[in-house]
C-alpha cells in the first residue's frame, strides 16, 4: 500500500502567529488532536490538544482573574507548539 492511497489530501492548518483560540476551535470542528502550524507555506511545528490542555488557566485562578484565560488563549500558537517534528 502507497502513502497516497491513505493520506489527506486537503490539509487543514493554521498559521504560527494564529491564536491558541483559533487552534482549538479548528480541532474542535474538524475532530482533530492534532494540527500541524505553518509559515511560509511549510510545516513548522505541530500542536496537540494535550499541548493546549496544558496551557489552560487552572480553574481556581478563573474565579480570581476570569480575564486570564482570555489573554493565555490569544496568545501565539507558536509558543505552545511542538518545535521537532520527525
Amino acid at each position: 500500500m502507497k502513502a497516497k492511497h491513505v493520506m489527506t489530501e486537503k490539509v487543514v492548518s493554521i498559521g504560527q502567529q494564529e491564536s491558541i483560540w483559533n487552534a482549538e476551535n479548528i480541532m474542535k470542528r474538524n475532530q482533530f488532536r492534532h494540527l500541524p502550524v505553518t509559515s511560509g507555506g511549510r510545516v513548522v511545528g505541530l500542536v496537540t490538544e494535550k499541548d493546549i490542555k496544558s496551557y489552560e488557566v487552572p480553574r481556581d485562578h478563573l474565579v480570581e482573574n476570569p480575564l486570564a484565560a482570555l489573554e493565555r488563549y490569544e496568545q501565539p500558537v507558536s509558543e505552545i507548539m511542538e518545535r521537532e517534528l520527525i
